[in-house]
């Protein structure tokens, strides 16, 4: 078993073969979609992949002018109204493993009445991937580590070619969008350099704070939650997640100096609130603003120079990735051990 640095230094080679085999995919989704009418797309997820689909929900409404939820697999079965189920909506169920209990009840509760379901896991014989109309593979190829990187990034991957089939289907050219989803991939190794130096330069003051606080606008808000539960995870550490506007609001009243302040920025999505903010916490709280982006340069920030028009939030999410571990290495983590594994005598997720 390498380490989970390993794992994320996979990443490129994992998203290069999903997207080089992208017809394949595009195969098995016309053999299943065929001349169907599609009015909106529903996706049951939780943890990392309700992050992902979120993420890629901006870029998949703007594409195909379709109206897309991401909803939580206890909220589905339990609290969803029931009359929104119809047979022009397209539900997709994403388990990394396979094996979540709630999305496996919330595949059957679509298949059952006869509406259409896909599903996306890393395991083609997982009782998910057999219970669902569609089962896709992630291509993750069963990661090692419960603490998600891998699969994030490719469920986001998948995501976005499965809005590129879609749009497809339109009669208009997707080629650009496949480069474009290309150079965004290419650019994860160099990334994962640049943080590694980053953090190096700023291990000291990192190492000074005992909450942290991230913030995003636009698709760059569930990156910033899933930068959040990755060092809530994995560091461990008390985390916490904004919309960048709401910040300013209530949150603000509980800033300190014990708190590092990510802030997640790209020029036309807020950068110049994000600029604010962090020059607000620099001058009245302290020197714990980071602001993460292209939009910035100087102090703690981390400038991103974004080689993606549109899938820039798999080279964000990869300085994430890469900081969760070096701080929980830094912390004396055993990433190899789960905390608080007693959890399952109480209440079960898997199957």
């Amino acid at each position: 078993m390498g380490t989970l640095l390993n794992c994320i230094e996979m990443i490129p080679e994992k998203l290069e073969k999903i997207v080089k085999h992208h017809e394949h995919l595009f195969e098995q989704l016309e053999s299943y979609i065929d001349k169907k009418e599609i009015s909106r797309i529903s996706v049951v997820a939780s943890g990392t992949s309700y992050n992902a689909a979120m993420t890629s929900k901006r870029f998949g409404e703007h594409t195909l002018n379709l109206p897309i939820e991401v909803i939580y697999p206890n909220t589905f079965m339990h609290y969803y109204n029931e009359h929104f189920m119809q047979e022009d909506v397209l539900y997709v169920f994403i388990s990394q493993t396979g094996t979540t209990k709630l999305v496996h009840e919330a595949v059957k509760r679509a298949r059952d009445r006869g509406l259409m379901n896909i599903a996306i896991t890393e395991n083609d014989q997982s009782p998910i991937a057999q219970a669902a109309s569609l089962s896709i593979n992630m291509g993750t190829d069963m990661e090692e580590y419960v603490y998600r990187t891998i699969g994030y990034s490719a469920t986001y991957t998948t995501m976005i070619l499965i809005y590129l089939y879609l749009k497809s289907l339109e009669g208009d050219s997707i080629n650009s969008h496949i480069s474009d989803l290309e150079n965004a991939v290419d650019h994860i190794t160099g990334i994962v350099d640049e943080t590694h130096l980053w953090y190096d330069a700023h291990a000291g003051a990192i190492a000074q704070f005992d909450k942290f606080i991230f913030a995003g606008a636009s698709d760059l808000l569930p990156v910033a939650m899933e930068a959040d539960i990755k060092f809530m995870e994995m560091v461990p550490v008390f985390t916490n997640t904004f919309e960048m506007e709401e910040l300013i609001h209530g949150p603000q009243n509980a800033f300190d100096q014990s708190i590092g302040y990510f802030l997640l920025s790209k020029k036309a999505i807020d950068a110049d609130k994000a600029s604010n903010i962090a020059e607000f916490i620099l001058k009245e709280i302290g020197p714990n603003a980071m602001m993460v982006g292209d939009a910035e340069q100087g102090g703690m920030n981390m400038n991103l120079s974004f080689r993606s028009r549109n899938f820039y939030p798999l080279e964000i999410i990869t300085v994430f990735q890469v900081l969760a571990y070096r701080i929980a290495v830094d912390r004396g983590r055993d990433l190899k051990q789960r905390i608080n594994g007693s959890v399952t005598k109480y209440i079960q997720k898997s199957l």
